[in-house]
């Protein structure tokens, strides 16, 4: 009733200081500072030289998630770029189930001997693969933002806890992903604050819409999440990806995760959430759009 309303709405109001806390350590002094210390930081431009330890690595991924582009501008050399991209060859065999990933992927293209299948160089399967790091971070980053955000408002509900739950699965899954930036020297996108603010906002305002519509917010963000997961097991079963196995078991492992996320928020009643398809959609929509731009910037 009434009580719970207000009780949502100072959740929110404390959450919206938070934020407010965050976004001055984005735009703040600190931003100079940090900007200036990874600028002094020797690192090697060729992978082939020796690699900084994981710690400072680490420490670095971190601060770009808070600084963003003005870190990225001045220390895009430290980091190998992996821009270009290979079109997904297999486009229509992407939502096919695990048994049948390899058989239909081996497939795809039969007869079709007017584009013969050109062997991928090592530089083009890096790239590929530092696509896939880096628009996984940014998208495990946001999914992160989104339980926050909703937490902000919904804690000490009786949904509460099934959120917290989920947020400390992603919670470990950005951890992966930053692991692997380091070891595979992969810069972030970009836009990595405009997601943590964006999640975060998202998060909260379907909060304050009510539990149902915070669990149609995870239903449609884990549909988009597990179903571009599915996509990039497929590519990496490709004959040229044979080595990456630990990084399609990874993204298999994580792609099982967000289903039973998607899961847990059909369980708790997405579905019957004011406007839930024009909800579902337009959130869709928007985490489509930013796997195309992480994926480029």
């Amino acid at each position: 009733g009434g009580d719970s309303f207000r009780k949502r709405w100072a959740n929110a109001l404390s959450g919206i200081g938070s934020m407010h806390l965050e976004m001055r350590r984005f735009f703040g002094l600190e931003m100079q500072r940090l900007v200036q210390a990874a600028s002094r930081r020797d690192v090697p431009r060729s992978l082939g030289k020796r690699r900084l330890t994981m710690g400072a690595d680490e420490q670095l991924v971190r601060r770009w998630s808070a600084v963003g582009p003005r870190v990225y501008l001045t220390t895009t050399r430290k980091f190998s770029a992996g821009t270009s991209a290979r079109p997904d060859a297999a486009a229509e065999n992407r939502f096919a189930a695990d048994a049948g990933e390899r058989e239909e992927l081996a497939g795809g293209g039969q007869g079709d001997s007017e584009h013969a299948e050109v062997a991928m160089s090592e530089s083009e399967r890096r790239a590929i693969v530092h696509r896939m790091l880096r628009v996984n971070h940014a998208g495990e980053l946001g999914a992160r933002q989104i339980y926050a955000g909703q937490l902000a408002v919904l804690r000490g509900t009786a949904t509460g806890p099934v959120i917290e739950e989920m947020a400390l699965q992603e919670k470990k899954h950005l951890d992966e992903f930053e692991k692997l930036l380091c070891e595979r020297r992969v810069r972030p996108t970009a836009l990595l604050p405009l997601w943590n603010i964006a999640g975060f906002a998202l998060g909260m305002g379907t909060a304050l819409l009510g539990t149902k519509a915070a669990m149609a917010c995870t239903v449609a963000v884990e549909d988009v999440i597990s179903r571009h997961y599915n996509e990039q097991v497929r590519e990496l079963l490709a004959p040229e990806f044979e080595s990456e196995k630990s990084l399609r078991d990874t993204f298999r492992q994580f792609r099982d995760e967000e289903l039973e996320h998607m899961h847990t928020g059909v369980e708790h009643e997405a579905e019957q959430a004011p406007m839930y398809h024009a909800l579902s959609e337009v959130i869709k929509t928007g985490c489509k759009a930013a796997i195309y731009i992480s994926e480029r910037v």
